[in-house]
């Protein structure tokens, strides 16, 4: 059965974060850094709700740092799969990436993180869904959109 756990993006726009499953299949959307009042972004370093070594896969959809954030922190604590996002997101989270390193104080996570995480990204072509938990597919034309068919049950 198809289950999706809202993580992030709880009483503010930022920070957005879920996890889908299916059965053992477990993929995580976005894994986004919460901006804000300091009371806000102390949920940065709050541990994750997951294991993060738990994961076969984090869809990224699209590269603002709420979205995208604490990925390479997702890296550092242990998560070893594939990052799939649109060919252009994957051109822009390095920038982002970086210099969020240069910013935070203390830091999240290391340039070091950085790298391994961009080393772990897969551009995928706007043109085309991908089947990542079946019945359940990840439409990359409208970013943010899984698709259930109609026959499948999904309750």
């Amino acid at each position: 059965m198809l289950r999706i756990q809202f993580l992030g993006a709880a009483q503010t726009v930022t920070g957005s974060c879920f996890l889908v499953q299916n059965g053992s299949q477990r993929v995580l959307v976005d894994c986004g850094l919460v901006q804000g009042r300091s009371e806000l972004t102390a949920r940065n370093r709050l541990p994750f709700d997951f294991d993060p070594s738990g994961l076969d896969v984090v869809i990224l959809t699209h590269a603002h740092l709420d979205h995208t954030g604490l990925v390479p922190r997702l890296i550092a604590e242990g998560f070893r799969g594939r990052i799939l996002t649109t060919a252009i997101t994957k051109e822009l989270l390095p920038i982002l990436w970086e210099d969020a390193v240069r910013v935070q104080e203390p830091s999240l996570y290391t340039a070091s993180d950085v790298n391994h995480s961009v080393a772990r990204v897969k551009g995928i072509g706007m043109e085309r869904s991908y089947n990542l938990l079946r019945p359940a597919a990840y439409d990359f034309r409208t970013p943010g959109i899984f698709w259930v068919p109609p026959s499948s049950n999904c309750g």
